[in-house]
């Protein structure tokens, strides 16, 4: 039993041979006695490996719907519409992600949604440290946790 992980799996979805193997990779995973993961920076990555309808379109895209297991984290305005359509998303899930902290993420298990709050040890923190030059920017982590909530329940009714 195994891991088997792709980090900037953008890259290696532009290879329609890279696309099936890995479509194989999570039909045939009991068989195999592998658990697949692959991360992405955005869902629009999803998008970007083929014209629509295409091969490669097609497999990236099934590849995303037999995932079970995902988790999103903060994004941007832009990309809310898209993260919906692709993840099948409830409007309350969409608009939350706008204001997901730093260490925080969506959690799917098919349609049930979790907020959850990642608590990283001393021996994980470096490993997903990747840039030595990150600073924290001004935004919804500055929020202090009193206001953020109100927020929340204000623009979305969640609490």
């Amino acid at each position: 039993e195994r891991w088997v992980g792709y980090d900037e799996a953008w890259l290696a979805m532009r290879y329609v041979p890279l696309l099936r193997r890995f479509q194989e990779q999570y039909k045939l995973a009991r068989m195999y006695g592998i658990c697949n993961l692959m991360a992405a920076h955005r869902l629009t990555d999803w998008n970007a490996v083929g014209a629509d309808g295409s091969e490669a379109a097609r497999l990236a895209r099934g590849l995303l719907e037999d995932t079970g297991f995902k988790i999103i984290y903060r994004q941007v305005e832009a990309a809310l519409g898209l993260t919906r359509d692709l993840l099948a998303l409830t409007d309350v899930q969409t608009a939350l992600l706008r204001f997901l902290r730093k260490g925080t993420g969506m959690w799917l298990f098919g349609q049930r949604a979790f907020v959850v709050q990642h608590l990283l040890s001393s021996v994980e923190l470096p490993l997903v440290q990747t840039d030595s030059r990150m600073r924290a920017t001004g935004g919804v982590d500055d929020i202090p946790d009193e206001e953020w909530e109100q927020l929340l329940d204000t623009q979305i009714g969640v609490a």
